[in-house]
């Protein structure tokens, strides 16, 4: 066998390990992920969360399908309103969230999405052993802010840094330095949340929900709507 076709053999034979690595990798990282996941869960389900974090808010805003509706619906309808013995589900609050994840002794911080205002300028909050820092941003066209922002949360040595929004243009944007973007309105965001790079997004469940993000030890963070206690 001549040199030349023995050096293609092995290169490509060390072109096809280098792609299994990588499908291997990709497999145990997704794995890894889910497994994250579900450990989280259990220990929720047990009430057993001494070394989690869980940020807690209020529905804010109705659903883009609950708005048609609204629109659709006829203004002479008069049908009752449901009552509490026709199997109403009560409103959930996120006072009431937290505490239930307070009595599992988790780390609890109350974020409040209908006074997005109250964080115009960035503060810190401290949420157990973690150093919150967050801000909120009114529009798409505040890049600016978020740069400064996050820089001068990150300068106070912050653990976590969160972004409240009203505007879910910001979901298209890659925010380097965040780690979590709360929309105070419909961002079309599946209700368990979703990762884009290394930054969580959730929005606002319907208003008479709470949502809960939760945050692992490892940092790994899913999201759940609360609809009854």
């Amino acid at each position: 066998m001549e040199k030349s076709t023995r050096e293609k053999i092995a290169l490509a034979m060390l072109v096809a390990l280098g792609v299994l690595a990588a499908i291997a990798m990709g497999w145990y990282i997704f794995v890894g992920h889910n497994w994250n996941i579900a450990a989280l869960h259990i220990d929720d389900y047990v009430g057993e969360m001494e070394r989690y974090t869980v940020i807690v808010y209020d529905g804010v805003l109705p659903r883009h399908e609950e708005v048609a509706q609204l629109i659709d619906a006829d203004p002479n309808d008069s049908r009752p309103e449901a009552s509490e013995e026709d199997g109403e589900v009560k409103e959930v609050t996120a006072a009431a969230v937290a505490a239930d994840y307070l009595s599992k002794d988790a780390s609890v911080l109350l974020l409040h999405t209908d006074d997005t205002a109250r964080y115009r300028d960035p503060v810190i909050l401290k949420c157990g052993d973690q150093r919150i820092g967050i801000f909120s941003i009114g529009g798409k066209y505040q890049f600016g802010k978020i740069r400064t922002s996050i820089a001068y949360l990150k300068s106070h040595a912050v653990d976590k840094v969160v972004i409240v929004s009203e505007d879910s243009a910001l979901r298209k944007t890659q925010v380097f330095g965040a780690d979590l973007v709360v929309f105070a309105c419909d961002a079309a965001i599946k209700a368990d949340g979703e990762y884009v790079g290394s930054v969580f997004y959730v929005d606002s469940p319907d208003p008479e929900e709470a949502r809960a993000v939760i945050i692992a030890p490892n940092n790994m963070m899913t999201a759940k709507t609360v609809v009854s206690l």
